[in-house]
């Protein structure tokens, strides 16, 4: 299962706002059950980046107890034209998710739609 979920809360102190399992990704593998294969994914590339036929100009950061289950989410996100980045296992989801709130303040501030996420140095 794809875990695409960010927690935010519009209009209060803190835009991003975990659950207490420490990320929505976390909490989906708790209701779930063991058996389920949960990736944390596309939590910061914009819906409508997503929805569009042009490339997306940013990396794609997954992460995930199960090596099958990140790879087959890998090569989504490479059918797509974006990098894959492997962040490990998914007690990570939550920094994943937090990306979220930081990019949503940046397009307002400069009155952009499209921020994202690049890795350098690899």
């Amino acid at each position: 299962m794809v875990c695409t979920v960010v927690p935010l809360t519009f209009g209060g102190p803190r835009l991003h706002t975990p659950p207490s399992a420490g990320s929505a990704a976390e909490e989906a593998q708790a209701h779930l059950g063991p058996e389920a294969n949960v990736v944390a994914a596309f939590h910061h590339i914009a819906a409508h980046e997503l929805a569009s036929e042009h490339s997306i100009d940013c990396d794609l950061l997954i992460c995930g107890d199960d090596a099958a289950a990140k790879a087959t989410v890998a090569d989504l996100g490479k059918s797509m034209g974006l990098r894959v980045l492997d962040v490990g296992p998914l007690t990570n989801a939550g920094p994943i998710e937090g990306i979220t709130a930081v990019l949503a303040t940046i397009n307002r501030r400069y009155k952009i739609k499209n921020s994202g996420i690049k890795i350098t140095g690899l």
